[in-house]
């Protein structure tokens, strides 16, 4: 996609909506607007009810603030999406590809065909090799989210992940002067290139010199490279509403990629949580307020004395949260030093609304054993300007990460936005300016010429006005021929009607052999009109009889349809007796009770009793 001049980075938190505004000026990034709203999500609505919320909130910070950029970049949580990293023979472009789709194929756990796939790789000179960042995400999570982006208002132009947006904001913000300048003509397409030495005839003798100052050279180069150069290894850690995520960079050649990152579901709700359940706050909003104003994470040295303002109540329920998160925290530093190109991070760089509770930084230090620092504002050597009425720059960090990378300043360009919006969003300008005048083009054209084809028309319809008269009779017989075929289908589904289920028994029949097990030898099938059925059958063992009511009850559906009435003991076996009530069986006849003859008594006198003559 074309490198955008000024772009949105739109960070849709469960608990606050971030939205920073950044222009692209000549070796710097500035911020046009930053601002923030909250959304008024608690943990107890449903998802349709938090995505209107996140929605509405969004919305009113565009409106309010007046943010006039129509491209944005958005987020999926890091928690959606699957990472994995590994390194591969460096190869053609086309070849890797069908690597890379194979090794997909092997690592990630649910369906290809339901799966959304980006790759970003890195070549090692030295080694031959390429490092691979393969990262999948399912088709039905970017699909969900983009039904709440496209509410919102500006346009997606790449849809990221919040944990790389991290990982780019921290690199772009710590750039040092030569890095700012790489990157820059990188963007700007302006490499200089050195210019080429003048060839200078040599002597024999100069050039048996020059070559004695290259044998020199080349012997002083080992130990040039055996030189110790310190690289501080970074961990970048930005805690949210429901997650926090952990991203560690690669050292060396391979910088430009993340080495190590991880998103946990534990952030700043589970703390509001806490203090709503150990103080018994009514209201999560309440509690979540108590968090801001009254609360202190607690460090060994941590005084409740002279602290008027701390709910020590609170402070000790956000603190055992916060031991929760330093164990997975501890748990994902351990995991990254024991991977074979993996080091020690020697300093944690923390950012997110959470990471502005009181005491923060000297906690994380002394459970981690780490220096902790928290991002409040950009070093002054700095290619990024922040505004700093925005506020402090830590909960902006997402923010600033996407809208970077739409401006083609970010390391990682991983772009799940849909294909077909990929289409549009490429779709060159110009072309569909040149397409538009040559539509409007067409019209006139046609518009011009059309006279000729409506006099034809006319003529034309004329014609064929003609013959409509002629058919309307045969069209009239059509109509009276089709309502006697309707009645006549409506006559033949009547008689249907009374003669349907002729041919049951004989279909029951056909299900009971299939339903039967094999050591199960019928006898007899009795079958009455009202659908009784009694079965005499016979098998050598008597458990068989059991074997078959249950194979009758599931075949049918229907639990206690069939039971046994009696088992007969053979010399050879057993003789079972099993009664059911066919199901679905219609009863078309109508018993009447057989009529009682009586004697007629019209003389006054009962011969139906043999009395006496008086």
């Amino acid at each position: 996609m074309p490198q955008l001049k000024r772009c949105l980075g739109v960070d849709l938190g469960h608990h606050t909506v971030k939205i920073v505004e950044l222009a692209l000026e000549r070796n710097a990034v500035r911020t046009i607007r930053a601002a923030s709203a909250p959304t008024g999500v608690t943990p107890e609505m449903d998802p349709e009810a938090r995505r209107s919320a996140i929605v509405s909130a969004a919305k009113n910070l565009i409106k309010a603030n007046r943010f006039s950029t129509k491209d944005a970049v958005y987020a999926v949580p890091g928690q959606k999406v699957f990472v994995r990293r590994f390194r591969l023979p460096k190869t053609s472009e086309e070849r890797l590809q069908k690597i890379i789709q194979y090794e997909a194929k092997q690592q990630i756990p649910f369906p290809l065909d339901r799966t959304l796939l980006q790759y970003q790789y890195v070549e090692l000179e030295e080694e031959g090799e390429v490092e691979v960042l393969l990262v999948a995400v399912r088709s039905d999570e970017v699909r969900d989210f983009m039904l709440m982006v496209d509410k919102v208002g500006p346009r997606p132009v790449i849809v990221s992940v919040s944990a790389f947006a991290v990982f780019s904001s921290n690199q772009f913000i710590n750039m040092t002067a030569e890095e700012t300048e790489k990157v820059f003509e990188k963007i700007s397409a302006k490499k200089k290139k050195p210019p080429k030495p003048k060839k200078k005839k040599k002597s024999k003798k100069g050039e048996e010199e020059e070559l004695e100052q290259t044998v020199d050279l080349e012997a002083e180069e080992p130990a040039m490279d055996d030189d110790f150069v310190f690289e501080e290894v970074k961990g970048y850690l930005n805690i949210g509403a429901t997650y926090f995520d952990l991203a560690i960079p690669r050292t060396g050649k391979s910088s430009g990629l993340v080495g190590f990152n991880r998103t946990v579901p534990m952030g700043g709700n589970e703390m509001t949580r806490a203090i709503q359940r150990n103080l018994n706050v009514e209201s999560f909003e309440d509690a979540e307020r108590i968090k801001v104003s009254s609360t202190q994470l607690m460090a060994f040295n941590f005084d409740f004395e002279g602290e008027s303002e701390v709910n020590e109540d609170a402070s000790l329920a956000v603190t055992e949260v916060a031991d929760r998160m330093v164990t997975e925290i501890r748990r994902s530093l351990d995991f990254y030093i024991t991977q074979p190109d993996g080091m020690a991070v020697d300093r944690i760089v923390a950012s997110g609304g959470q990471a502005l509770l009181g005491g923060f930084d000297t906690y994380l230090e002394e459970k981690l054993s780490v220096p902790v620092e928290v991002v409040k504002e950009s070093p002054e050597a700095t290619p990024f300007k922040w505004q700093q009425s925005a506020g402090p720059l830590t909960q902006y960090l997402v923010s600033i990460g996407l809208a970077l990378q739409g401006m083609g300043l970010a390391d990682i360009a991983i772009d799940f936005l849909p294909e077909d919006r990929k289409v549009t969003r490429d779709f060159p300008y110009r072309i569909s300016g040149v397409m538009i005048i040559f539509l409007i083009a067409m019209v006139i054209l046609a518009s011009q010429s059309g006279s000729k084809y409506i006099a034809e028309y006319q003529k034309e319809k004329s014609s064929f006005e003609g013959q409509m008269d002629q058919l309307r009779d045969r069209v009239t017989a059509v109509n009276d021929v089709q309502q006697d075929h309707r009645q006549l289908v409506l006559k033949y589904e009547d008689l249907a009607k009374a003669f349907g289920q002729r041919d049951y028994w004989l279909q029951f029949v056909g299900r009971l052999a299939s339903l039967k097990p094999p050591e199960v030898l019928l006898e007899d099938v009795q079958m009455e009109h009202d659908g009784s059925v009694l079965i005499t059958a016979r098998s050598e063992v008597q458990v068989s009889a059991a074997d078959f009511i249950d194979q009758l009850n599931d075949g049918f559906g229907q639990d206690d349809l069939a039971r046994i009435e009696n088992i007969d003991n053979l010399p050879q076996g057993f003789r079972f007796y099993i009664s059911l009530k066919a199901p679905e069986k219609v009863n078309h006849l109508q018993i009447f009770p057989t009529p009682t003859a009586t004697a007629p008594t019209g003389d006054g006198r009962n011969r139906s009793g043999g009395g006496r003559d008086r």
